[in-house]
């Protein structure tokens, strides 16, 4: 059979089951039987079969994944995150749109110790939105930047994403994670900048009367009194009317603009943490003490050990806490082993296809600036956000992206940073983009439509930093290179 109608016919019973709401696990894995059957027949399909789910899941590599995430969930529920959140609020008290540069400041550093961008979003949607919104910002433009500001998990490392790009294309993981730094905070710093012009040029006054400032209640983070009055006055401004009179307190509350002294050792304590996972992880792989998968294992004891430290203050306690997060854990990885096992049955009917071959033959010998070749490539990534999750969107395309962007003499890791920004601006793209949908599920008074709307300029942000990697690749090779020369 044609090899052009095979992969459709793949792509059609994969785009069906997607239709017929079946998990992308099964439509991947799906739409790969087909093409194996279509390609080899049914005998030599079932035998591929019988070692396809081994073959997925025996490298050795993957078990940094859930490494990676129990040590994010365990530092989450510590409470750390709340204490960041506060320093952070008190640091960017007088620039517009104060709070909500804390939050951003608060994903960065909560994605130093968690590859997850949805453990960040719900993390956040719980602490952050209710406090904006209490202090007069506008639900949109509070939700907007929780759902922007939680794709940092997916860049800044320890990330997982990067993880499975690094299984994919057998790029060193290390590499990756040391690639990912300087443009994870290039696009915090854009976030934060996006978040200035909107709060000073969107409309609305940054400040308001102490006599207006609302003093939230002490149990949860849900506005009352002039906030509410003021949101109701004007539902849909794009940026935040004031800066409170009042600052939060540890864990999320609400203190004086003094912050006792304990407050402030608890929140530096909090920084002291995230800071030490973060060297821990990165230092120790590229000070030679452990390999990257020693790394994961070293982080999530040391992030157990923040718990043991912290479980006086956690509201669970440590037999919950430790309990929730080790089926947090346990269910997020077997949902992530799922779809590895689904896409590599895909890439098994790519490759013995030779799909990626030909693909490659026909784009090299296009004759386009090999540049172009590089903006066709992510155009296909930005649609395909909009329709899947990142980790189905790398598993579907890689195998026949990588092996183009190589031959035309890119770097791989700088092409794994463009693929996982593209994966970013997936999470905030409609009508699929998974951050909207989740913080519309933590703040159930966000509504969906009015979130993705409000991500439109974080969105441009995002396209704004992916032209700067391109134009400058060495933001991506620099630190990897140099880590290289100084072994």
């Amino acid at each position: 059979m044609n090899t052009t109608l095979m992969v459709l016919m793949a792509l059609g019973v994969f785009v069906f089951l997607l239709a017929a709401e079946m998990p992308v696990a099964v439509a991947l894995a799906g739409g790969g039987v087909t093409g194996l059957f279509l390609d080899n027949g049914l005998e030599q399909t079932a035998a591929t079969l019988s070692s396809a789910a081994y073959q997925a899941t025996s490298t050795y590599t993957l078990v940094v994944i859930p490494m990676f995430i129990l040590m994010g969930v365990l530092v989450a529920n510590a409470g750390v995150l709340g204490n960041v959140f506060d320093l952070a609020a008190r640091a960017t008290r007088k620039l517009p749109g104060g709070l909500g540069i804390a939050t951003v400041l608060s994903a960065a550093g909560f994605s130093a110790v968690t590859g997850s961008s949805a453990a960040a979003v719900a993390t956040l949607g719980k602490l952050c939105v209710g406090e904006m919104r209490r202090h007069g910002y506008a639900l949109k433009f509070a939700a907007s930047i929780v759902a922007a500001s939680g794709t940092l998990g997916v860049l800044i490392p320890p990330s997982i994403v990067l993880v499975i790009y690094g299984v994919i294309t057998n790029e060193s993981v290390g590499q990756l994670l040391l690639a990912a730094i300087i443009p994870g905070i290039i696009t915090a710093i854009a976030y934060i900048v996006t978040i200035v012009i909107m709060a000073t040029v969107g409309g609305g006054a940054k400040h308001i009367d102490k006599d207006h400032a609302t003093a939230p209640p002490e149990a949860t983070p849900t506005p009352a009194g002039a906030a509410v009055a003021a949101m109701e006055a004007d539902p849909d401004p794009v940026a935040p009317r004031d800066e409170p009179a009042v600052e939060l307190g540890p864990g999320g509350g609400v203190a004086a603009l003094r912050p006792t002294r304990a407050q402030r050792l608890q929140e530096l304590e909090s920084v002291g943490y995230i800071a030490i996972i973060f060297v821990v992880v990165l230092g120790g792989i590229y000070g030679g003490v452990f390999t990257e998968t020693e790394a994961g294992a070293v982080g999530a004891l040391v992030a157990f050990i923040v718990l043991l430290l912290r479980s006086g203050r956690t509201p669970l306690g440590l037999r919950r806490s430790l309990t929730s997060a080790l089926r947090e854990t346990s269910a997020n990885t077997s949902m992530l082993f799922a779809l590895l096992i689904g896409g590599s049955i895909f890439t098994l009917f790519l490759v013995t296809a030779r799909v990626p071959n030909e693909l490659t033959e026909w784009i090299v010998g296009l004759d386009v600036n090999k540049y172009v070749v590089i903006l066709i490539i992510l155009l296909v990534l930005l649609v395909l956000g909009a329709l899947l999750d990142g980790m189905s969107i790398l598993l579907l395309t890689m195998p026949l992206t990588y092996p183009v962007v190589t031959d035309l003499g890119f770097s791989g890791l700088w092409y794994g940073i463009l693929a996982v920004k593209m994966v970013e601006v997936g999470l905030l793209t409609p009508p699929f983009g998974l951050n909207v949908y989740l913080v519309s599920g933590v703040v159930k008074e966000a509504k969906i439509e009015d979130v993705f709307r409000g991500v439109f300029p974080f969105i441009v942000a995002e396209l704004c930093v992916v032209a700067l990697i391109v134009v400058f690749p060495e933001l991506v090779t620099w630190l990897p290179e140099l880590a290289s020369d100084t072994k």
